[in-house]
């Protein structure tokens, strides 16, 4: 019995390392991890107001067991994991064929293998949507072990990036609708014990840092600057400064007539706003007055703002976007030879990504068809499938919709507009849209509502 068990736990495993590897193949192509600028500091594990301290936790561990490629290879088993459990709640079983051939599909015809190999912390706001789908309607399924395991992944991934407390919110919201709609609320009540505990779990352990580092007693100490960034970039801020400066006493004053028109520009470049005041920190209590100030002079036209950056979020996608080689003109080389040594660093200097051949216009071909083909038939296998919400698998491409809209809300009205927020989700549809089939091909009745 116990050989059975773990012969059992030995092909599982094995199968979702093979996933993993799978997920991984692009950059083993590209011959490096893909690399942000955000990568540097989440290698040497800083504590910074802009980046949530738990992403940078995990890099900088894995960093110091001497082998970059730990990190995209833990993130790829973290993606391998949480899908072999999604398909294993849905269908009772994994069928191996299905699963890697799920895996196969998503890496050649999706964002997931560039997300998931690229080293800054967005890969796991997918990976919170998952664990949540799960943990909130399935976790009668799983045994105890997996629970703790799929919590403990939940709860990391809520902290890892500031907006998925936000999104995990939103997902528990809905989910409170769905049940008080078809009349499950009391049902699910376990399911959301674990989703609201993971959640609050993340906010006491953000709110302990910000406090403890920055004096902050909020999620996101940054956001006020963030903010304010993107109401300058758009208009609202650029205009109200300008015209109650000089008058009034704020410092950025000084800097009125100078305020850029991208987001980056006023944050990022050592130039830049934020740089030359002193950092977030300087300016953050002053750009929260502004952002209030500029949106209650200006609502109408913050309003029609925010619908339109929502509108054209999805028009900006492009997997991979920002894996360019104009980090080889910074320190990333400096930085990697110092952590990983002179050979790490060569193979940086040898990938395509840091010699500018990597595939681009091949990546922007695929999504260009895939990506308006996927949200055009999420809407509707969303809209077909409502009618059998009484099963929980046939919940997922609403749920899968609703995610998507809430991370480019989000991140769009609070950041701008930038691919890699709404790529790093996009692939979600890809795999919702592979389950819907499952429920066409797989189930035994696929078109009737299951009686439970």
């Amino acid at each position: 019995m116990r050989g059975h068990i773990l012969n059992k736990i030995f092909k599982q495993y094995s199968m979702i390392a093979l996933a993993a590897l799978i997920i991984t193949i692009p950059a083993i192509i590209n011959g490096f991890p893909f690399v942000f600028m955000d990568t540097i500091d989440y290698l040497g594990g800083h504590v910074r107001i802009f980046c949530p301290p738990a992403y940078g936790a995990f890099a900088s561990t894995l960093r110091k067991m001497g082998n970059i490629w730990l990190i995209p290879a833990i993130q790829g088993f973290a993606v391998a994991y949480v899908l072999y459990y999604l398909n294993k709640v849905m269908w009772d079983r994994v069928r191996v064929v299905w699963y890697i051939g799920q895996i196969v599909m998503l890496t050649l015809f999706s964002s997931l293998p560039f997300v998931s190999s690229l080293i800054i912390a967005d890969i796991f706001t997918p990976i919170l949507f998952i664990s949540f789908f799960i943990l909130a309607y399935y976790q009668d399924k799983i045994d105890l072990v997996t629970k703790i395991i799929l919590l403990v992944i939940f709860a990391f991934s809520a902290m890892a990036h500031v907006s998925n407390i936000y999104l995990g919110a939103g997902l528990l919201i809905l989910m409170i609708m769905v049940e008080l709609a078809r009349g499950e609320f009391r049902r699910h009540l376990s399911g959301l014990a674990f989703v609201i505990g993971g959640l609050m779990s993340a906010v006491v352990v953000l709110l302990a840092v910000n406090v403890t580092y920055f004096k902050s007693l909020s999620l996101s100490p940054s956001a006020p600057t963030y903010m304010l960034a993107n109401l300058v970039a758009q208009g609202p801020a650029k205009k109200y400064l300008q015209e109650v400066c000089p008058n009034a006493n704020y410092k950025i004053c000084k800097y009125s007539n100078q305020l850029p028109s991208e987001v980056n520009d006023f944050i990022w470049r050592k130039d830049g706003i934020v740089m030359r005041m002193g950092g977030f920190q300087s300016l953050n209590e002053e750009a929260a007055t502004i952002v209030k100030k500029a949106l209650v002079k200006y609502p109408k036209e913050v309003a029609s703002i925010a619908i339109d950056s929502f509108v054209k979020s999805f028009f900006v996608h492009e997997p991979a976007a920002e894996i360019d080689n104009s980090i080889t003109k910074e320190n990333f080389p400096i930085v990697l030879e110092h952590y990983f040594g002179n050979g790490a660093k060569q193979q940086f200097l040898k990938s395509a990504q840091a010699n500018g051949t990597f595939p681009h216009h091949l990546i922007r071909t695929i999504d260009d068809v895939v990506y308006p083909a996927s949200l055009g038939l999420l809407i509707i296998a969303t809209i077909w499938l409502v009618p059998r919400y009484r099963d929980n698998k046939y919940l997922l491409p609403l749920f899968t919709f609703a995610f998507i809209c809430g991370n480019n809300f989000l991140c769009s009205v609070g950041s701008g507009l930038f691919d890699r927020y709404q790529s790093r989700v996009s692939w979600l549809m890809v795999l919702a849209l592979l389950q819907v089939l499952a429920m066409l091909i797989i189930s035994k009745t696929p078109l009737k509502v299951a009686k439970r």
